[in-house]
């Protein structure tokens, strides 16, 4: 089983990567996605995020997901005693989902997950895909989506910097252009990918 790290900064368009893999049949994992179950209400790790956090985020019995962003942001503190919670439950959710995939004869798994950090990037997969993308159309991007750009600067300050990961890097693919560009790009990735498996 090959294991594929696809990471970036947010709005690089690491999940539109992540889509047009998935619609070529690979088995996919977005660790974001994972975690915003484990932030439900009604999720039993849920305890434990209000005892760090409180519960100044809840309204009327629902989760204010971006004011809970928001409050995680502003507190790097925080977002790391969250972190200390949420990490392990993902990490161990993409295990099971790896055992899942081996049984079904996946030969590759892609593992979706922002810059955050750089940590045993190499120890837990056999490549790392960073998926790039200049600051001013990621902000365009961004604010389409109806992010302010406050909020986006403000999540990007606990993003590690691109530089820090280039050297743990197998590809990069640059999403600056048109869709057709971007597409090419990870076919490109794949067919490389293909190309390993058969050796």
């Amino acid at each position: 089983m090959v294991t594929v790290l696809i990471t970036g900064r947010m709005g690089a368009g690491k999940s539109c990567v992540l889509d047009f893999i998935r619609s070529k049949g690979y088995a996919t994992f977005k660790a974001d996605q994972f975690a915003r179950g484990l932030l439900d209400l009604k999720s039993p790790y849920f305890k434990g995020l209000i005892e760090v956090l409180g519960t100044s985020f809840i309204t009327k019995d629902s989760l204010d997901r971006r004011l809970l962003a928001q409050k995680l942001f502003q507190n790097k503190n925080q977002l790391r005693e969250v972190e200390k919670i949420i990490h392990p439950l993902v990490r161990k959710g993409f295990e099971d989902f790896v055992e899942e995939q081996k049984k079904n004869s996946k030969k590759v798994v892609f593992y979706e997950v922002p810059l955050l950090s750089q940590e045993n990037f190499k120890d837990r997969f056999d490549h790392v895909i960073l998926v790039q993308c200049p600051e001013k159309l990621s902000l365009k991007r961004l604010k389409k989506k109806g992010f302010k750009e406050e909020e986006i600067y403000l999540r990007w300050s606990v993003q590690v910097k691109e530089a820090s990961v280039l050297d743990l890097v197998d590809f990069i693919i640059l999403n600056d252009g048109d869709i057709k560009s971007l597409k090419q790009q990870v076919e490109k990735m794949l067919m490389n990918l293909k190309e390993e498996i058969k050796e």
